[in-house]
């Protein structure tokens, strides 16, 4: 939804500030990514020394005294931004500030703007390329679609004229209920992730949560409405319980017994650090737990680790696996592969070959150990480096371990950029798993993921990365190199 505004800013006023001011922005996280100069922003938060500025335009438009968080975004000429819902769900303000006329799509429909109230928040939108830059002042608010609407029609300032011709319905316009699907018993995800924690007692070099982790801005998962989300879902999920490191949350095993309660499927994926302690491995197997994936990118060997994991953690994880082993928690080995370690491979399969023999574990269906190998996903904190793509990381699992035919569904879902299969070994048969991380033009590795969701820290489901695309932390990245 958009309304026309009839409010004239002085654009030339604001322009001036925007420019004087520009070494007080910094460019959007896409740039690196992207490798190009295509959009710069300018926040104003209620700390800086120009939000006083915006004292008599909040006055004049009706919402002072609302989470108005002002900006000046300015993009070059020829830039794509793909459709995208805003975080919290709110609404934009925006005044365009240069003489040609922007246009922003709504669910792919054009909608040229001078100045206008849309919503961004319920609506997907987008920019398409055009020959000319832009620059837009925006006033983000988190603020309900009817309360902004109101303060602005009270002003006098809905163009009614205007947003007729486009949106003749507007003035019933209630925002979709896109979230509705969104509650708990909505749920049509087979696999939720918990973000157990955002603490951590390791610093890889690859982590999507980027400056989400260790933050003292987001706390770890509240364990009530924990367990009022979790008894609300309609059918049976695997819960894999997430960080930072979920183990850094000291009621890790009561809410794995609170999933085993309502009968879901607890897991755990874990950087292994504490499972190097035998008995907390034996805890986790009294409070229910019979699956982990293990986190080990280096293998065997330390040096490794150095580069991916920015420590020496061979002899803690190669623990840490022996105990998963010896106390029946199938473990699901994780890989990140890039071409400096794929010749980890060979010796990590052999140590757990090694490892079942010793404690008299079968693999197959009664012990389904798993390895996974996925490639670098640029999100969040990343290795500067090659991301594979799904085939030559199929080609990489046929060389290490062995011919196998690649099952691109997993769960009942059809995939695309991750596959299944199974290889033979002396011991019996092993499972495994490719994941090809690329990310797409939004920046977000598996976008549209039927399969994979989060509860998110308000208590909803979401889709997993389009969940975390939307917030400002992961899109700082970190590049090691």
């Amino acid at each position: 939804m958009l309304c026309h505004l009839n409010y004239k800013i002085d654009k030339d006023y604001w322009k001036n500030i925007f420019f004087e001011n520009i070494e007080k922005g910094r460019w959007h996280w896409g740039v690196k990514r992207r490798k190009e100069l295509h959009w710069y922003q300018l926040f104003v938060p209620d700390n800086s020394p120009l939000k006083p500025l915006f004292k008599d335009i909040e006055d004049q438009l009706g919402i002072s005294g609302m989470n108005t968080y002002p900006r000046f975004s300015y993009h070059f000429p020829n830039i794509k931004v793909g459709h995208h819902l805003d975080e919290d769900k709110g609404v934009k303000i925006q005044f365009n500030l240069l003489d040609t006329t922007p246009t922003i799509h709504i669910k792919h429909k054009p909608y040229p703007y001078d100045s206008a109230l849309i919503d961004v928040g319920h609506n997907e939108h987008g920019i398409e390329k055009d020959n000319n830059s832009r620059l837009v002042l925006q006033f983000f608010l988190r603020h309900s679609w009817d309360e902004v609407y109101d303060r602005l029609n009270r002003k006098g300032l809905i163009d009614e004229k205007k947003t007729l011709l486009i949106n003749p319905s507007y003035k019933t316009y209630r925002p979709p209920h896109i979230n509705d699907w969104c509650w708990p018993e909505n749920n049509t995800f087979h696999s939720l992730s918990i973000q157990t924690t955002y603490q951590c007692n390791m610093k890889c070099a690859n982590c999507y949560l980027g400056d989400m982790l260790n933050n003292p801005k987001f706390t770890n998962v509240d364990m009530i409405k924990f367990e009022e989300a979790i008894s609300r879902l309609p059918k049976r999920c695997d819960i894999r319980f997430i960080g930072a490191e979920p183990t850094m949350n000291e009621n890790l095993f009561d809410l794995i017994k609170i999933v085993r309660r309502y009968k879901h499927k607890p897991s755990l994926l874990t950087n292994g650090l504490k499972l190097f302690k035998e008995q907390y491995v034996i805890d986790l197997k009294k409070s229910g737990l019979n699956f982990l994936g293990l986190s080990m990118n280096g293998g065997l060997d330390d040096e490794v680790y150095k580069r991916f994991d920015n420590g020496k953690y061979a002899k803690a994880k190669m623990k840490a696996l022996e105990n998963c082993i010896k106390h029946k928690i199938v473990p699901h080995i994780n890989v990140i592969v890039d071409p400096t370690n794929i010749h980890i491979l060979k010796p990590l399969l052999d140590y757990i070959i090694m490892l079942c023999k010793k404690y008299n574990r079968t693999p197959g269906k009664t012990f389904p150990i798993m390895m996974r190998i996925k490639s670098v996903g640029k999100m969040g904190n990343y290795l500067d480096t090659y991301t594979y793509n799904i085939n030559e990381l199929i080609n990489i699992a046929k060389e290490n371990f062995g011919d196998f035919e690649p099952i691109f569904e997993v769960q009942g879902y059809k995939e695309k950029y991750t596959c299944v299969f199974n290889f033979k070994t002396e011991i019996g048969t092993l499972y495994g798993k490719a994941t090809d991380w690329s990310i797409d033009d939004d920046g977000l590795p598996d976008s549209g993921s039927k399969r994979r969701g989060i509860l998110t820290d308000e208590y909803k489901i979401e889709p997993f990365f389009e969940y975390y695309g939307g917030i400002d932390e992961t899109q700082s990245p970190r590049l090691e190199q």
